[in-house]
């Protein structure tokens, strides 16, 4: 009976949930040296964050540097601020090699309770000349932005 009870309570719980999932495909290539999109997006409009699997893909033939900080997230009008899900532990400079796709699980805190669609901006993108992964050449992209569709 106690685990009947247990099993019951879960199914009200996790079906009282405000978390609302919502999947995404890879964009077809593109010309510009990184694409930027997220796999998966969890809404949490109740805590005023979103959760989102973001991936960056390198497309051109150089070794690339994108850096954490110029990754930014958005709902609405609203900007929010950008974290690793685990204790914000993660690259900050993300080298990425010709070809390569490396994925993370983000947060994305907002100050306020926030309807819209999300996006997320990738301001820089940078060449590393030297292939090792830290040192920044010139910038090679500007300003790209993923949007979902309307929600």
């Amino acid at each position: 009976m106690k685990a009947l009870l247990t099993i019951a309570a879960v199914l009200l719980l996790t079906s009282c949930s405000s978390t609302k999932k919502y999947d995404f495909q890879a964009p077809e290539s593109s010309k510009k040296p990184v694409t930027m999109w997220p796999t998966w997006i969890k809404d949490k409009t109740k805590k005023k964050k979103f959760d989102g699997r973001i991936n960056l893909r390198n497309n051109s033939e150089e070794f690339v540097i994108v850096r954490f900080g110029d990754v930014r997230c958005k709902k609405g009008d609203t900007y929010g601020i950008l974290r690793y899900v685990f204790f914000n532990a993660g690259e900050k400079i993300i080298d990425l090699q010709p070809s390569e796709v490396k994925s993370f699980n983000t947060v994305c805190k907002l100050n306020k309770k926030v309807e819209g669609t999300f996006s997320y901006e990738l301001k820089r993108v940078y060449s590393n000349p030297s292939n090792d992964g830290k040192t920044t050449g010139k910038m090679i992209q500007k300003k790209t932005i993923w949007t979902s569709e309307k929600m």
